[in-house]
């Protein structure tokens, strides 16, 4: 007989299993769950060496998988300046901390800064280099749009970058002027060229990793399929995974945000492949970029945006390009995504997708789209007959529902649409976009339970779902998303022990009441990895 060496009774278990079950006993053996049932069965399982935690009828769930995060933009942003709507509320509240490391840091280090928001600033506006140039003329300043598809800067970056009234805006992208002059705001790709002209180095990326897999342990949060952070981050995992220090579960897509054809094609050609790799860092998805940002207003539609008739946002290629680089994708066996939030781009991905497998089918391919922000009916009936799983953040509703209906309109209603998915029976995968929004599980939930924005607005209440539901699409979705259900995303014998306690029981704890409960220990095969 094996003795579990964790076992837990007297609790909430939400097993997220083919049938929903809640238990009341789990036993955890060498990194893997041995039972799940209740406390009789637990009996036999019990030895003198079992650890056992009484839950005193807590819940106790799969860790919560992020089917897309930026880890390696949390590792950064956690060493540098949070200019949030939390953290302030104006340009000179932002201009004061900009000044506070200015004066710490030697002239001509870089100051970075992350999440701003115009919509949020008491001025109403984008910060510029004249506010930056006034509080750091001799560093380098770069703060990032909250949607990460936006920055602005100082002129010594500007300067050094070579950037004058006569640059030439980049394919998909602008350096913002006024009068010709350039502000210091620059979108989309334009924005990604500052962002690499000013590179991480390894040593701030390495040492950020490990604060933001911290960052995600104490919010429940033990699975994240890393939506593509460049080279930099992939050589700094697999090093840290090499040393033992990589305990997050990490799903790593390919993806470089500038030059992204060549960087994909350069690790397909040493051998890079989805599932390459172990059960701590493994090779996800080939990601291509097809439009903007929901919240930014750039993402690509249809029909023009509600507050811009000429204004239909921005696409960064051209179907026979999309179809082209998805076909050598999935010729060479990888899982396919593409980031996707209007409805242009939702059709056009589909349309991509469909031209692939007619050429060469493929039955189990799970092609996603990440984001698919904005749909219809019939896109939805697509994306169900073509097998595609979608990744929404429903979080975004909350934070941005506002601003989603000035720009979208009654479009709000099909967005992220959780409701209509669950009904065509597509297992769409949550995830926050984190740094876009801070990682909040229980804010994740109420947002998919409860469609509101943060004034209180409906945002599509049609598209609500169960709580149930909801932590289905948050842990066994996610899995399966990875190819991975076989091994994580539910609490059942043969399983990984990645787990989480709540500080109450979540099933019966009021929809407005879901954002009071805590995290209070998270488990990685068993091990605790956060306590509270």
């Amino acid at each position: 007989m094996i003795y579990a060496d964790l076992a837990f009774k007297n609790g909430q278990i939400v097993t997220v299993d083919a049938n929903n079950q809640v238990v009341s006993a789990l036993a955890v053996y060498d990194e893997k769950i041995v039972y799940a049932g209740n406390e009789k069965g637990l009996s036999d399982y019990i030895g003198a060496e079992t650890e056992v935690i009484d839950l005193a009828g807590k819940s106790l769930l799969p860790g919560f998988i992020d089917a897309h995060a930026h880890l390696g933009s949390v590792a950064i942003n956690l060493q540098w300046i949070s200019c949030s709507p939390k953290a302030v509320k104006s340009i000179e509240e932002i201009k004061a901390k900009v000044r506070e490391y200015a004066e710490k840091l030697p002239k001509g280090s870089i100051i970075r800064g992350y999440n701003y928001d115009q919509e949020y600033l008491a001025e109403g506006r984008h910060p510029n280099r004249w506010d930056l140039d006034e509080v750091a003329p001799d560093h380098f300043v770069i703060l990032a749009h909250t949607s990460y598809h936006f920055s602005v800067c100082n002129s010594k970056v500007l300067e050094a970058m070579g950037i004058t009234g006569d640059t030439p805006n980049p394919p998909g992208g602008e350096f913002v002027r006024e009068d010709g002059i350039p502000t210091g705001l620059s979108l989309e790709n334009a924005h990604w060229e500052v962002f690499n002209t000013f590179p991480v180095s390894a040593e701030e990326m390495k040492e950020g990793l490990l604060m933001a897999q911290d960052y995600m342990f104490k919010r429940g949060i033990t699975s994240l399929h890393d939506a593509g952070d460049g080279e930099t981050m992939i050589r700094c995992m697999i090093d840290l995974n090499n040393q033992k220090k990589l305990k997050l579960r990490t799903y790593a897509m390919m993806f470089s945000i500038y030059g992204n054809d060549k960087f994909i094609r350069k690790y397909v050609d040493i051998g890079y492949h989805t599932g390459l790799g172990d059960d701590r860092y493994k090779v996800g998805p080939y990601k291509l970029m097809l439009d903007g940002s929901s919240m930014g207003g750039t993402c690509a539609l249809r029909a023009p945006y509600s507050h811009d008739p000429e204004w239909k946002g921005i696409l960064t290629m051209d179907q026979d390009t999309l179809n082209e680089m998805v076909l050598k994708g999935h010729r060479d066996n990888y899982q396919i995504t593409c980031h996707c939030i209007g409805d242009l781009a939702v059709e056009m991905i589909l349309n991509a997708y469909e031209n692939a497998l007619t050429i060469l089918p493929k039955e189990d391919h799970r092609f996603r789209i990440e984001h698919c922000a904005i749909t219809d009916q019939e896109l939805i009936g697509r994306i169900k007959a073509l097998g595609v799983i979608p990744i929404p953040q429903p979080e975004f509703m909350y934070s941005s529902g506002d601003t989603y209906y000035k720009l979208y309109g009654d479009r709000v209603h099909m967005m992220f649409p959780l409701k209509s998915f669950l009904d065509a029976g597509i297992p769409c995968a949550f995830s926050t976009d984190c740094p876009v929004v801070e990682e909040d599980a229980m804010l994740v939930l109420r947002s998919a339970v409860k469609r509101e924005s943060s004034t209180g607005r409906d945002v599509g209440k049609e598209q609500e779902i169960s709580i149930m539901d909801a932590i289905r699409m948050y842990t066994m979705n996610g899995a399966y998303a990875a190819f991975e259900e076989n091994q994580k995303g539910s609490l059942e014998k043969g399983k990984l022990a990645d787990m989480i306690i709540l500080s109450k029981p979540i099933l019966d704890t009021a929809v407005d009441n879901l954002c009071s409960i805590e995290v209070e220990k998270t488990f990685i095969g068993g091990k605790v990895v956060y306590s509270k």
